[in-house]
This record gives structure tokens, sequence and C-alpha cells, in this order.
């Protein structure tokens, strides 16, 4: 990462609970950060299954699809979610409603500290 995308990280992670577009906004520009470290890794993300638990307000679900994944995005809470993917699971992380192996790559990010029992 350069200095110029710290400095907008810092911007939008100070006014993204203003608004669930904020919020959003902010979740987007992480997954832009964690899609180009994968890509750096070789992992491809066009065609793959991916699980988003904890998908939140949809950011990385977007970005994902974005970047050509079959994206499954898993959250509690349908009402925040605004990323319009029609692949949305009312679903708990800690007892997830899929059989084993259905994804090719999971992905959750900032969900531990939303677990009543993160050691689980």
């Amino acid at each position: 990462m350069h200095i110029k995308d710290y400095i907008k990280l810092y911007k939008l992670a100070k006014s993204r609970n203003k608004s669930e577009m904020d919020y959003f906004n902010f979740e987007k520009f992480q997954a832009e950060i964690v899609i180009k470290s994968l890509k750096r890794k070789n992992i491809v993300l066009k065609g793959a299954r991916v699980l988003d638990i904890g998908s939140g307000r949809g950011g990385y679900s977007y970005v994902l699809t974005k970047n050509g994944a079959h994206v499954v995005s898993l959250d509690l809470d349908r009402k925040k979610f605004t990323a319009g993917n029609k692949r949305f699971v009312n679903g708990d992380a800690a007892s997830l409603p899929f059989k084993p192996y259905s994804f090719d790559i999971v992905f959750c990010s900032s969900v531990i500290e939303h677990l009543r029992e993160p050691k689980k």
C-alpha cells in the first residue's frame, strides 16, 4: 500500500458510521486492497465460488463479484446489506448452512469481534 491508500483508508474509516453507504464504501476500499494482495499471490477469483461470511453491508461481496467471483453473502442482518447480491443467505457464521466443500474460497473479515464464543 502507498501512503495515499493509508490516508484514504483513514478518511473512510473515520466517516464510515455516518451512513450505510459510507460503511459500504469503507468495506469496498478494504476489499480492493485485499483483492490486490490475492492477485499478487496468483489467487484467481474469476469463476471461483466464494462465501463471504459476515458480509455486513456487502462491500467485500460487491468487489469480489466485480472481480469475477460467484459470491454467496452470509450475515445475520439482511437489512444492512446494500450490495444487491441476489445470493444472500441469512445465517450464523458459527453454524454454517452449507455442505462441506461447497466453496473454493471462504472470505471472512471483521467478524470475530461479533461472535459470542470467538474461540469456537
